[in-house]
């Protein structure tokens, strides 16, 4: 079906086609291929789209096919999404994307990245910025990302940063990051104080129960010394029974009168 005057292709076209492998419609005036085009041909394996006049492709437009061989080299495409489109080409053996003028600029990043883990194993020409100027002609595969997007060197500190202050600016609250923040530290705080808490009664507990067997002790020790004085002061009268005591004598025994010692001497 090449150098023909398709400008579009749609699933209509293909309808009943169920068991084509090849199909090359190059060198047409194509500019739209419609979703879902190539799901009536479920075993397609070679598809040529070179020298039309595309410049995007939609969604999920290799859904359904396993494509070995791709070729759009000299169309109109200045990037291509990676997500539902190039992400679908998982059985891609070699892709010609040459001739294309592709835009280097942040947007192309993914695509960059897409190719370079392809770039092993997958056949692929040369794919070469046509824009902007300061990269014209220039091999986007040797080109680091930061390059290609400055915005990558903004470290995720200063970029947190200026949203948070955009956040405030707009809408006079605080940012999500803000709050994020917030949420941590009060996660952190709680247990904190806890643990304090704790250890505090604890503590308190400790020092209380240390004081009341101290004073147990203490008056144990006042009760025992005032025994011990008792037991000297009884000890002494006996002793005085038979030396200087007054005596009365009443028979064999003699009583000491100790009566008049005050139990304070």
């Amino acid at each position: 079906m090449d150098s023909n005057y398709l400008d579009t292709l749609s699933r209509e076209k293909f309808a009943g086609l169920q068991n084509l492998e090849y199909l090359n419609v190059e060198f047409n005036g194509i500019q739209l291929i419609l979703p879902g085009t190539f799901n009536a041909m479920p075993k397609l394996r070679v598809l040529i789209l070179n020298n039309n006049l595309l410049r995007s492709l939609p969604v999920d437009v290799f859904a359904g096919v396993s494509l070995s061989k791709l070729s759009i080299h000299n169309n109109y495409f200045t990037y291509l999404p990676v997500a539902g489109v190039l992400d679908q080409l998982t059985s891609i053996t070699q892709i010609d994307l040459h001739g294309n003028p592709w835009e280097c600029t942040c947007p192309i990043v993914p695509f960059k990245q897409w190719a370079e883990m392809l770039r092993p194993k997958v056949i692929m020409s040369d794919l070469r910025c046509e824009s902007p100027e300061d990269f014209f002609k220039e091999d986007f595969e040797t080109l680091s990302n930061d390059v290609i997007c400055p915005q990558l060197k903004v470290s995720p500190t200063v970029a947190s940063t200026n949203k948070n202050s955009t956040g405030l600016a707009e809408t006079g609250t605080h940012s999500n990051s803000y709050l994020e923040t917030s949420r941590v530290s009060i996660s952190v705080l709680v247990p904190g104080l806890l643990l304090v808490f704790v250890t505090s009664a604890f503590t308190v507990v400790g020092m209380l129960v240390f004081i009341l067997r101290n004073r147990k002790r203490s008056k144990r020790r006042d009760a025992n010394s005032s025994a011990s004085e008792i037991n000297s002061l009884q000890t002494v009268c006996d002793s005085s029974y038979w030396h200087n005591g007054p005596y009365t004598a009443d028979g064999a025994h003699r009583v000491y009168d100790c009566g008049s010692h005050s139990l304070s001497d």
